[in-house]
């Protein structure tokens, strides 16, 4: 076995054993992952392995609380410039996550109105 292809990457357990005749100390498999589903994980690509094609920096939310202990949250840009927070502060953590679970579900599906281009007049059919 060549151990210079071994860094930064997964080893497995009965490599290991064959390596060194007998199961290391303090090594123990909890589980198998191939690397087919390893490479389809969402954050693989975050990882920054060599060969590995980084994944798309997203923004993040962020949820912190005031002087008066009251909850906001505001949405950072990938490049960390806020790009939207919210109007009024929560009283509690909790009420503060359920809205950003509704934003980013219904956000995604949500239509863009736009108020500042006049909609076209609607026509109504007289009846006879």
């Amino acid at each position: 076995m060549d151990l210079s292809k071994l860094r930064q990457r997964p080893v497995d357990l009965a490599e290991v054993q064959a390596l060194l005749g007998r199961a290391p100390k303090g090594i123990r498999e909890a589980g198998r992952i191939t690397g087919e589903q390893l490479r389809a994980h969402p954050d693989w690509g975050t990882l920054g392995l060599p060969g590995v094609p980084a994944a798309p920096r997203l923004g993040f939310y962020e949820i912190y609380r005031e002087r008066g202990k009251q909850v906001r949250w505001r949405l950072r840009h990938s490049d960390g410039r806020i790009v939207a927070e919210c109007a009024e502060p929560y009283p509690s953590r909790a009420e503060c996550e359920a809205d950003l679970r509704w934003m980013k579900d219904a956000g995604s599906r949500a239509p863009v109105r736009s108020l500042d281009i006049p909609s076209p007049p609607t026509t109504t059919k007289k009846r006879k």
